[in-house]
């Protein structure tokens, strides 16, 4: 007996569950879905002018069921047929019988219920374009050129717009930290009522980094002999010059240690003369006037000086 009514209580328990699983997917909810607005019917030549709405929001009520499986698998949108209208402004009324909904879900109001567009004649115009970014390239170096291809672009839009823009400008290139040309891809910052038309090509866009060229004065560097084998003296000492180059090379603390200053002592007998030094400078270095001083006095065989090697 007792276990009859233990079945009989898991029986009841189960039609009850069965029943609340039923009621709470059958009954009413209401839902709140952004549903995008599609456009057609414009005549050719026309086009409309602004920032026109992409989409309006809507509440629904139906079955839970129902909505749930509506919100992850509808392609809802909102048809707006704009044949007819002329050039100027238009106030357009939205309702919710435009909406194909299932079956037991219906519209309860539409935010906005009306929109205002502007409809204005077409053109075409070609405008030049021109390359926009952002960030500093890596110290040492900086931006020293913009290239784009195609260089100018044909644009579609209202009359009205089309006719004060002078050029176009691309969205900005990051270019931060860069040592060497940046080359990207680029879509163009336009207005919301201008297009570019799908035949255009891509652009291409390339900011050209390059070090940064500076010039500076040693006043110390040392001058050495080479390729002898006796001792020598050399006066004076150091030479100063003037280099241009990369501020990355030049401007470092140890930049000086990279120039070498020398005089060539090969085949010279043991006396004085007066010889010119060479210098040696690091790639993309270039001297920039005259050194000083211009001729130095070598003593071979001499008391040892400051420099004197073997």
């Amino acid at each position: 007996m007792r276990k009859l009514s233990l079945t009989i209580s898991v029986a009841v328990l189960l039609v009850v569950a069965c029943g609340f699983m039923l009621w709470a997917g059958t009954s009413a909810v209401e839902r709140d879905l952004f549903v995008p607005i599609a456009m057609t019917g414009l005549t050719q030549g026309l086009t409309l002018e602004g920032n026109p709405p992409k989409g309006i929001e809507i509440r629904v009520q139906g079955p839970v069921k129902v909505l749930d499986k509506f919100r992850d698998q509808s392609q809802l949108v909102y048809p707006l047929d704009l044949s007819g209208l002329a050039p100027g402004e238009h106030a357009l009324t939205l309702e919710g019988q435009c909406l194909i909904l299932p079956r037991r879900v219906k519209v309860k109001n539409l935010r906005p219920a009306t929109i205002t567009l502007r409809v204005a004649p077409e053109i075409r115009k070609e405008l030049p374009v021109r390359i926009t970014y952002l960030g500093t390239p890596a110290p040492g170096f900086y931006a020293t050129k913009t290239e784009i291809s195609p260089g100018t672009v044909e644009l579609r839009g209202p009359a009205r717009r089309l006719a004060n823009m002078h050029a176009v400008e691309t969205k900005p290139i990051d270019i931060a930290a860069a040592s060497a040309d940046v080359v990207k891809q680029v879509s163009l910052a336009l207005p919301p009522d201008v297009v570019l038309p799908e035949e255009q090509t891509m652009l291409v866009a390339t900011v050209r980094v390059s070090t940064r060229t500076v010039v500076r004065q040693f006043n110390a560097i040392p001058v050495v002999g080479r390729s002898t084998t006796h001792g020598f003296t050399i006066h004076p000492t150091n030479i100063a010059l003037e280099v241009k180059g990369p501020s990355d090379l030049l401007e470092g603390p140890r930049a000086a240690d990279e120039i070498k200053a020398y005089v060539d002592l090969e085949g010279l007998e043991p006396g004085v003369y007066v010889r010119r030094a060479s210098i040696v400078l690091p790639l993309a270095a270039c001297l920039v006037g005259d050194v000083d001083p211009e001729l130095f006095t070598v003593q071979i065989g001499g008391p040892p000086g400051d420099n004197l090697t073997n």
